[in-house]
Order: structure tokens, then C-alpha cells, then sequence
């Protein structure tokens, strides 16, 4: 099974500096996985932190049965290993262009974890707002609601950008 915590900050231009600023990076990078499920091919834990609702984390979960794709992010599972790829998407992930091409970002064997931190850029007509996202990946046997907080990854991939 292919655990995800997908955390995604959301904030505009006006709490770049305090007093917000200290709100918005207390949100954790890591939380226990909320409830357990039987059997799937992927266990997604959506975490949602927006400026709007002062940071407090909305959280949701999502099962994949058939699938090897979550978000910009592809698996190519193999007996004991996975192998995940990551896409930009502009749309997804906002501006510093980082590429359109896929990348490998990390093959966990069982029991390893890894994870990518992203942050972007988004304009429009009513101004701009950021968005930074911590995902969390694991390649599990059984789901355990503690696997992030008791294991360290594996893998860091470190996608930020300066974002003034």
C-alpha cells in the first residue's frame, strides 16, 4: 500500500510578515493519519491549512483502489519497491517555473518513507496568494495512523523556491 499525507498551506501577500506568519508556520509537516482501511492500492490524508480559517488544519481521506496516480505524482510498484515520479504543473504548483518534464524523485522499498516540499507562486485579478505543500509518502505492508510521526523519511526532496 502507498500511504500519502498531503499537507497544503494556503496564504495571501498580507500575512507574509507577522502576525500570521507565525500561524502559518506552526501548521505541522507531519500529523497522525486519521482513521484505518482494510485494503487499497493507495491511502491518501489530505490536511488543508488556510489563511482565510486562521491555519486551522481541515483534514479528509481518499482511497485508490486502481490507481497509481495522486496528484502530480505517479507510482510504479514492483514486488517489495516503489518508485515515484513527480510532475510540474503550473496550474498545480504556481510560478517559479520548475520544469514540465517528469522526475524520479525517490524508489522507497517496504517500511521506507520519503517526502517532497513544494511551495508556489498564483496571480490573478484579485491579487496573489502562495501555497506550499508537504507530502509525505510511505511504501507500507499495513496501515499504522502513526507512520509518519515515528519514522523518519527515507528520502527529502526540496522543491522550494524563493517565492519574493
Amino acid at each position: 500500500m502507498i500511504l500519502i499525507q498531503h499537507i497544503e498551506t494556503i496564504w495571501t501577500k498580507k500575512s507574509r510578515g507577522m502576525p500570521k506568519a507565525a500561524q502559518r508556520n506552526a501548521v505541522p509537516r507531519k500529523l497522525k493519519i486519521p482513521s484505518e482501511v482494510a485494503s487499497c492500492q493507495i491511502f491518501v490524508h489530505q490536511v488543508f491549512a488556510r489563511e482565510w480559517k486562521d491555519f486551522n488544519l481541515e483534514q479528509k481521506t481518499e482511497i485508490f483502489r486502481e490507481s497509481n496516480k495522486y496528484w502530480t505524482l505517479i507510482f510504479l510498484k514492483s514486488e517489495e519497491q516503489v518508485q515515484v515520479f513527480f510532475t510540474y504543473d503550473h496550474y498545480k504548483h504556481g510560478q517559479p517555473n520548475r520544469g514540465t518534464y517528469r522526475k524520479s524523485l525517490f524508489k522507497l522499498q517496504l517500511g521506507e518513507t520519503g517526502a517532497l516540499h513544494i511551495n508556489g507562486r498564483f496571480s490573478s485579478y484579485s491579487g496573489q496568494n502562495y501555497k506550499q505543500h508537504f507530502v509525505n509518502i510511505g511504501n507500507v505492508y499495513k496501515l499504522d495512523s502513526n507512520w509518519f510521526l515515528e519514522n523518519e523519511s527515507n528520502y527529502y526532496v526540496d522543491q522550494m523556491a524563493h517565492l519574493f
